[in-house]
């Protein structure tokens, strides 16, 4: 979607905390059109994921039912509702998988239309059992990147559907996080188990509508202090799990005396608003890759503290043996909810097994209660067993919202660990992996951590610069890959890249992706000059592989982090090995070449996913 690109400056707020002040850069952006992505004319090839999740029969083109009369075609879903818990379709803008594609900005469009019409033959269940009979209403989403699920809205056939096509209407929110780079859309009804009857319909004609609206620029707001350790928030949900897993074994079964999980909350989530937040530690023994292993794995405990409005929190201790999928037993309290406490918010949670069975669940201020499991449950934990600490939003207030921990301490084990997050920079990669829904949302802010730079949504192409004076001609790029919380963009700013000592001014600017650049070891980006790079290449040896770096860059050599395109690498020298084609992550790539012939060679960079960027080649670099 291109962009009206004349900008002016903006009110200027001054008084805030460390000197800082704002220039707010404003800009004003057309809407998009009204586009049909998805009309079946000929096929649904672009629906690669036909109903996961147990329910669907799977999505099939129905060449005998088509909205528009005009020879072509439809989607036939069927949902057989005694199949599993949910039904899932997912279809791409084109017919490959997402990373194979260019995403869809969808912040300039006002909602997405498509048509029903309901199989009143095949369908053994009512409609009104499909819109809300059992389970949630049907969701449909946008799909952003790395399978990001994208709540667009829910819909409802209507009863007319059964007598032919009838449209549907879903509205887009442009402020919703993730939704300027979607690579397509989605169905899903969730109904749980124990269900039955079917029910089919075909859904033609789906189609992006826009008005000729203008989108508000961003507005940059007051900087805020950052709050110091691990912080944990629930990007998206409500149900998705962001959680960090230990590395290493850690079952309290067998061990020689008590075994102690436990976090400490210096920052916890008010739910006076209605979020009903979640903090847990899982232990599972030996899991898969899942971030959500209460559901999937068969045997787990689970200790779950929710937010209340009270400034007070609660504290179950829960488990299940031998249940994959399913959590039934995690909730019964005559079998795998076992008991709880209640204590202030803030402060240490954690629980002790002394022995194989007997258990303390504690909380702050000494709050503490002792429960028991049997034996020949507890021996079903023993190594490996992996420790996860996570946090889940529950329900849509609680998105966005964030926990900060202090500290995680594992006591009693075989591999102990005491990990005191507010004297780190960063994750201790040798104790923990992230294994989250969206592992954005998990990091450490360290002591060095100067200001959060907010800024309002849409904000497509825009970024952070500032500057030690108002009056300086030239304004510094703040390097900081920014997350977005509700309608706001949150970016950290260490105090590194604080542009003066003790003031500093920073405002938006709206940059362009015009240009790729191709760097050697020995060259470094270098914004505002004339050749966009600073240093030489470093001889390289014949036949050993080099690291070549292409960044996405606008007129000026600043590094463009939205683009994700896909980059294709060719060189002059025909003996060289040569990297499949890739995309840029958050506006830059790294490729490995081995050159095969000595002598001064080059690298080109071609931007397949748009065309119309010009390739761009190389310095030279010398083969030994």
């Amino acid at each position: 979607m291109k962009r009206n690109t004349k900008t002016k400056i903006g009110k200027i707020a001054v008084g805030l905390s460390a000197g800082l002040a704002l220039l707010g850069l404003t800009q004003t952006a057309s809407a998009a059109t009204t586009t049909n992505v998805m009309s079946f004319y000929s096929g649904a090839s672009a629906w690669a994921l036909p109903a996961w999740g147990g329910q669907g029969s799977g999505s099939q083109f129905d060449a005998g039912q088509d909205h528009t009369g005009d020879g072509g075609g439809s989607l036939y879903v069927v949902d057989d509702l005694s199949g599993g818990d949910q039904l899932v379709d997912v279809g791409w803008f084109s017919g490959s998988a997402w990373w194979q594609n260019a995403p869809l900005d969808l912040t300039g469009y006002t909602n997405v239309s498509f048509y029903v019409k309901w199989d009143t033959a095949n369908s053994t269940a009512p409609n009104t059992t499909f819109n809300s009979g059992i389970g949630e209403t049907p969701q449909f989403w946008a799909v952003g990147a790395s399978y990001n699920w994208i709540t667009l809205g829910t819909f409802t056939v209507p009863n007319s559907a059964s007598n032919g096509w009838v449209k549907i209407n879903v509205p887009v929110n442009n402020t919703i996080s993730g939704i300027d780079q979607c690579f397509g859309l989605g169905i899903k009804k969730w109904t749980g188990n124990g269900n039955t009857g079917k029910v089919a319909f075909w859904v033609d004609d789906i189609t992006l509508e826009a008005t000729p609206a203008v989108i508000p620029p961003p507005t940059m707001l007051a900087p805020t202090k950052p709050g110091k350790g691990l912080n944990m928030i629930a990007l998206s949900g409500p149900y998705n799990r962001e959680n960090i897993k230990t590395t290493s074994s850690q079952s309290w079964v067998g061990a020689s005396g008590p075994v102690t999980y436990s976090f400490t909350v210096s920052q916890g989530v008010d739910g006076s608003a209605g979020a009903q937040f979640q903090n847990h530690i899982f232990l599972a023994p030996n899991p898969g890759n899942e971030s959500a292993p209460d559901w999937n794995e068969g045997t787990i405990v689970f200790c779950d503290l929710e937010s209340r409005g009270d400034g007070l929190a609660s504290f179950t201790f829960r488990y299940k043996t031998n249940q994959p999928s399913g959590n039934a037993m995690l909730y019964d309290t005559n079998s795998g909810a076992l008991g709880s406490i209640v204590a202030a918010r803030n402060g240490t949670w954690g629980v002790t097994f002394t022995g194989n069975t007997a258990i303390t669940l504690f909380g702050p201020g000494g709050v503490s209660t002792n429960l028991s499991m049997p034996a020949d449950s507890a021996a079903l934990f023993a190594d490996p067993l992996t420790a996860y600490f996570g946090v889940q939003a529950n329900n849509a207030t609680g998105v966005g919202a964030s926990s900060i921990l202090s500290e995680i301490k594992i006591t009693g084990t075989a591999n102990p660990l005491d990990e005191v997050f507010t004297a780190e920079s960063s994750l201790n990669t040798n104790l923990w992996t992230i294994n989250a829904s969206d592992a954005a949302g998990i990091f450490v802010v360290p002591s060095t951590a100067a200001y959060w730079l907010t800024w309002t949504v849409p904000d497509g192409g825009f970024a952070p610069i500032g500057a030690a004076k108002l009056t300086d001609t030239t304004w510094g790029d703040i390097n900081t890959s920014p997350l977005q919380l509700g309608t706001k963009r949150w970016a950290l700013v260490d105090q590194s890249q604080m542009p003066g000592t003790n003031t500093g001014y920073f405002r938006l600017v709206k940059r362009t992706y015009s240009q790729l650049q191709v760097l050697f070891p020995g060259e470094t980006n270098a914004p505002n000059t004339l050749t966009g790079k600073i240093g030489t290449p470093t001889d390289v040896a014949n036949n050993t592989y080099v690291n070549v770096t292409v960044n996405a860059v606008d007129s000026s050599f600043h590094i463009i982090r939205s683009v994700v395109d896909t980059i294709h690498i060719t060189s002059s020298d025909s003996q060289a090995i040569l990297p499949n084609d890739a995309g840029l992550v958050s506006g830059t790539g790294t490729f490995q070449v081995a050159f095969g012939t000595t002598g001064p060679q080059t690298i080109a960079a071609a931007d397949t996913t748009v065309p119309t960027i010009p390739t761009a080649s190389s310095a030279s670099v010398n083969v030994q």
